[in-house]
This record gives structure tokens, C-alpha cells and sequence, in this order.
């Protein structure tokens, strides 16, 4: 699992509302299926006051490998510095790959 590209480009300084797109791209090796997901952190904390994307969910007969769309905005004033994105097994319910990307975002 990595990160394949974030829009808008970095330094990425977005008006209030605005989307950060992430285009995840994936393999679900031995899985049978999963959900995906990003979410803003702040100094090693997850950052308050975000809007997001719901768990992407993937299917190994019909969706392996891919890419998905994952996104969040705040309606506030926020600068982050990082972008965690999760991946959940289906089957045992529990997060079986977690991956980091140092940004620096801002919402005025």
C-alpha cells in the first residue's frame, strides 16, 4: 500500500471546505477483502475537526490490485503534518497495514 499522489501538490495551502485528495493504491496479497481509509494527523495526534472520506472497502475478486479515492477537509483553520492511511482485514476486523506520508497541508 502506498500513497500514489495527493491533490492539490504540496505545500498544499487549500481555502476552507476544500478537499486533500489521496489516490491509495493497493494489493491485497492474502486478503480477501479490506477497507481503506487516510486521516489528517497533527504532531504524532489525530487531528480534530476534519470531515472525511467513509472506509473504502475492496474486494480481491474484482477489485485487486486498484486504486481508491480517500479525502478530508476542515471547515477551520488547521496546518497538518501527516496523512496516516489504514488498511482493515474484512474477515478478522482488525488493522493489518497502517502507512505515513509527511505533508504539510493548510486550510485558511
Amino acid at each position: 500500500m502506498e500513497i500514489a499522489s495527493i491533490r492539490p501538490a504540496e505545500p498544499a495551502v487549500l481555502v476552507l471546505g476544500e478537499k486533500l485528495n489521496i489516490e491509495v493504491a493497493y494489493d491485497l496479497e492474502s486478503l480477501d477483502g479490506a477497507s481503506i481509509w487516510a486521516r489528517p494527523f497533527v504532531n504524532g495526534n489525530r487531528a480534530s475537526g476534519y470531515s472525511a472520506h467513509h472506509l473504502v472497502f475492496v474486494d480481491k475478486k474484482t477489485d485487486n490490485p486498484g486504486v481508491v479515492e480517500c479525502w478530508f477537509y476542515f471547515d477551520k483553520p488547521m496546518e497538518i503534518d501527516e496523512i496516516r492511511v489504514f488498511m482493515q482485514d474484512s474477515k478478522a476486523d482488525k488493522i493489518v497495514k497502517e502507512i505515513s506520508y509527511k505533508i504539510s497541508a493548510e486550510w485558511k
